[in-house]
């Protein structure tokens, strides 16, 4: 709801029309009422990264291995959201090792 043309228009498949569109709607008095009125009502307001930030506990007591290149997230990125929900990385396999995650090849 804060974001600008510009950085509305950085999301894939957003262009600049589009971009221009979300930003002029969320300008709009109707829509600022609309908001403040859904946040009176208890809505949750915060998106999917604000939560994971929180993080749940859910790999908690997991170990995981991180190899290969992963598809959306940089090693270090992977790391930080296993973190973020309790759990511990590693740079090799051993008997504490939960979970190794790696890319997966298909063979022709």
């Amino acid at each position: 709801m804060k974001a600008d043309i510009i950085n509305l228009s950085l999301i894939d498949d957003i262009g600049e029309i589009t971009a221009k569109s979300v930003h002029e709607f969320f300008e709009q008095e109707q829509t600022i009422q609309l908001i403040q009125k859904l946040k009176d009502a208890g809505v949750n307001m915060k998106n999917i990264e604000e939560q994971s930030k929180e993080g749940d506990g859910r790999f908690q007591g997991m170990t995981f291995v991180l190899t290969g290149a992963l598809e959306k997230y940089t090693r270090d990125e992977a790391s930080e959201i296993i973190e973020k929900f309790g759990g511990k990385t590693s740079g090799s396999v051993s008997k504490k090792t939960s979970y190794v995650l790696a890319r997966r090849r298909s063979w022709k």
